[in-house]
């Protein structure tokens, strides 16, 4: 499995804060107002996390991973965040593969775009996806999923090693 990044950084280092213009965005400024934002994840529970973008997990890019550090270098929590401008429905698709490493699956979508999604939460029940939605100048969750309990010990562990690697420099 290859596994690649563009950015490493972690949770207490924000992304440049530079005004919302919902008619001219593009899909990499959106992931950074999200990593520029303080997401509160109810499960987390004083976890430090850190994060990088377009994580290479086989032929997919993630466009946001969260994951925990802990001692001696290993990864804990994985949380996968798939950012859209507008296109919920293929957010949620491409969410759902991420059922195979993560233990928390995310869509992202910005307020202008988000209402036909809100509308269909149920969809993101079914699938145990979460919702976070960019709003106010701020990322609010509509749908916090449960634990993924149906993670592949293959991906996982790969995508685990490949975020050690990363954290350890190597």
């Amino acid at each position: 499995m290859s596994v690649s990044s563009a950015l490493y950084t972690t949770s207490h280092e924000k992304a440049s804060s530079v005004p919302y213009n919902p008619k001219h965005m593009s899909e990499s400024f959106f992931v950074s107002l999200l990593l520029g934002s303080s997401i509160k994840f109810p499960w987390q529970n004083g976890i430090q996390l850190s994060h990088t973008t377009e994580l290479k997990v086989t032929h997919n890019r993630v466009d946001i991973v969260y994951f925990e550090e802990k001692e001696a270098g290993e990864v804990g929590a994985v949380v996968a965040v798939e950012a859209k401008l507008k296109d919920w429905k293929k957010a949620l698709r491409q969410a759902y593969r991420n059922h195979l490493f993560a233990d928390r699956v995310y869509v992202a979508l910005p307020s202008a775009h988000a209402s036909s999604a809100i509308k269909n939460i149920s969809q993101f029940r079914q699938t145990s996806v979460g919702l976070i939605v960019w709003e106010d100048s701020r990322a609010k969750v509509y749908y916090h999923p449960p634990k993924n309990r149906s993670v592949s010990r293959w991906h996982a562990s790969s995508v685990r090693t490949s975020l050690e690697a990363l954290v350890s420099g190597k």
